[in-house]
Parts: C-alpha cells; structure tokens; sequence
C-alpha cells in the first residue's frame, strides 16, 4: 500500500507478507514484511528512500526503533537534472544511520549536455583498488551511453 503527501509524492510503500489469518489481502491482519519511506526536496525531487526491515524493540512497525536496513541518497545539478545516487548498507562505525560513516554499497551518475539531455548514466558496484568511493578505480558495473544527436 502507498501513502502520499498533499503534492501526491509517495511518502510510504508497505510489503506485505502474506494475506494473513482471515486470506483476504489488505485488511489489518497481513503481516508487515517491510516498508520503504521516500523523503523529498521541496521541489518534490526525491532526496531520500529508506529501508525498513523490522519492527525495532517495541515490536510495533511505523515507530522510530524500526530497523533500517539501507538507504538511497539522490543529488541534482542546478537545472534540477538527477546526477547521483548513492546506496548505502550499514549504519558505520558509529551505529548511527545518516551519518558520515555509513557504509556504501554502490552509487550511479547521470551525465547531461548543455541542453539538459541525459548523456550516459554509470552505476559502480565496487571501489577498486585504492578502498575509496568516488575515485577514477572505481569499478562500474553498467555504462550506458545515449544518443542526443536526435
């Protein structure tokens, strides 16, 4: 199931397991089996999607303790154009989510002409052999290049 803000973003997704006791889907027994929140820029460019896989301590889903499980984070040039996503699969060293330390796990760019047309998009799966992000060693796993001559 979705929920909305009032600009019609999607600001939850639920999963569900199974139909639950009474086998009729989307009634209050199905079991969560995650969910995903989506944060927004104020022009309604997604900024952030965020993982949740349990219930946290208090065993209740949609409270503060659920657990996150990765994260999303979106960037845009100045003309709005989507230039980066960045994934992320552990909270760090520090135990804290949204914080400088969290581990990444891959990240893709866009690349645009002076006419806004996208040109080629990268997504990387790995940081080569120097152990950094975001550095020319950075292995990629798909390039794809698009035709703007049209």
């Amino acid at each position: 199931t979705y929920d909305h803000d009032a600009s019609g973003n999607i600001t939850r997704e639920v999963i569900y397991l199974n139909a639950g006791p009474d086998t009729l889907w989307f009634t209050a027994d199905d079991p969560v089996a995650g969910y995903l929140t989506y944060n927004y820029h104020i022009n309604s460019q997604p900024a952030q999607k965020i993982s949740y896989t349990a219930a946290g301590t208090d065993g209740t889903w949609f409270t503060a303790d659920d657990t996150v499980s990765s994260y999303i984070a979106y960037s845009y040039s100045p003309q709005g154009n989507h230039t980066q996503s960045i994934v992320y699969s552990e909270s760090g060293t520090d135990n804290n989510w949204f914080t400088g330390d969290d581990v990444i796990v891959g990240y893709a760019t866009n690349a645009f002409d002076g006419l806004n047309n996208q040109t080629n998009a990268l997504q990387f799966s790995g940081n080569g052999a120097d152990a950094i992000w975001f550095t020319t060693d950075d292995i990629y796993s798909l390039s794809i290049a698009y035709d703007t001559t049209f």
